[in-house]
């Protein structure tokens, strides 16, 4: 098996789920406009009744908003992107419908957020839109575990990079840890989440931040703004995710993709709960090549434990075991470059990938070598990924 070489480019792209038949495209229409008349609910649940959201978390925003926001956001993140002789770029695609926004880095370390238009629905609020780009600062500050999306794929050389992009919960930690409150220092409105969180997160604040009231003000915000960004992401006035009932998933493996919204919500809780011992936002946390491999990205024990000191383990603020494997092993497969073979009577495919380990899988049309004369190392497949030409 040959190691991978070369990463000219990283893309991690933020999914949007369509969760009812309802056509939005004329609220898009109206949001690249200008016009915000199609109101977020500006009401927010809590025990003993309603009450009103603070307008950055109330009103619906159109583009220009939009990436007046983002730029809020990356004027934060610029000087330490520049500690590491890298850029961060604002690039909107209003007229891409491929994703909701995707971090993407181009050149030598050129580090670009780009919002596209199904960003643009009625529940996109200037909170949401904090976060969210809170969530695209965390592809590129927020460190192991990292991305194994797109074109995210383990590299020996970074120098052009500048970093290696986290996974998806990783930045959803990241944006409720490390950024919003930076966003949201100082800020008069945080005092007015005291009444909006529920009883459940304040109290949860209440136990982290002690007698910091400015930081227990910012978690309360975090908590009710971060269940307003599920409902964004499903464009769906329903709240689908409670912090009374986290995601019970517990993961054998650290999920490097999309964890349900449940899971995504308990991680931004936590993040809000986490007080680090240790955080330093010119340094990528556990960006190291993995031993086995050599390859950046790639899980390592040396890489999690790099990377400890910026994250909670304990506690309110450790991240969700729905996504999170701590402590996970590597493995180097006895040669370090990994193999396959057939077994229970070829039936079984397993495999063995350096450092993430073995796997097995049920063969429905059995399992086969793969025969290909330009292939040195014995392959095995199962057979039915491998249908037969036609002609044959």
């Amino acid at each position: 098996m040959k190691k991978s070489t070369s990463l000219s480019m990283l893309v991690v792209g933020l999914a949007i789920a369509s969760c009812a038949p309802a056509d939005h495209s004329k609220d898009a229409e109206a949001l690249l406009s200008g016009s915000s008349e199609a109101p977020a609910a500006g009401a927010f649940p809590v025990a003993g009744g309603a009450h009103d959201l603070p307008d950055d978390s109330a009103r619906t925003i159109g583009a220009d908003e939009a990436a007046l926001v983002a730029e809020e956001v990356a004027d934060i993140y610029r000087p330490f992107a520049a500690a590491r002789s890298a850029t961060i770029t604002i690039a909107p695609e209003w007229d891409s419908t491929a994703s909701t926004i995707a971090a993407v880095i181009r050149g030598v370390r050129g580090w670009f957020v780009i919002p596209r238009r199904p960003v643009l629905n009625p529940y996109l609020t200037r909170d949401v839109m904090r976060l969210t780009v809170c969530h695209e600062m965390g592809h590129f500050f927020a460190g192991f575990p990292f991305s194994r999306a797109g074109n995210a794929r383990p590299t020996p050389d970074v120098t052009n990079l500048g970093t290696f992009l986290a996974s998806e919960a990783q930045s959803d930690y990241f944006a409720t840890k490390s950024c919003l409150w930076r966003v949201w220092a100082g800020d008069p409105d945080n005092a007015a989440y005291r009444d909006l969180v529920p009883p459940e997160g304040k109290a949860r604040c209440d136990a982290v931040w002690g007698y910091d009231q400015d930081r227990r003000d910012m978690c309360y915000r975090t908590i009710v703004v971060a269940r307003e960004w599920v409902r964004w992401k499903n464009n769906a006035a329903r709240y689908s995710v409670d912090i009374a009932t986290p995601d019970p998933t517990v993961v054998s493996r650290t999920n490097y993709g999309y964890p349900t919204d449940q899971c995504r919500f308990d991680s931004m809780v936590a993040g809000a709960l986490c007080a680090p011992e240790h955080e330093d936002p010119t340094q990528i946390p556990g960006l190291l090549p993995s031993p086995i491999t050599g390859l950046y990205g790639h899980h390592s024990v040396a890489s999690e434990d790099d990377s400890r000191r910026s994250s909670c383990y304990e506690g309110f603020g450790a991240r969700p075991a729905c996504w999170f494997k701590p402590d996970m092993p590597e493995h180097d497969c006895g040669n370090g470059v990994g193999w396959t073979r057939c077994e229970e009577e070829d039936t079984v495919l397993a495999t063995c990938t350096p450092p993430d380990g073995e796997s097995r899988r049920q063969c429905s049309l059995g399992c086969v070598r793969f025969e290909d004369p330009e292939l040195e190392d014995e392959i095995y497949v199962c057979a039915e990924d491998f249908p037969p030409d036609e002609d044959d």
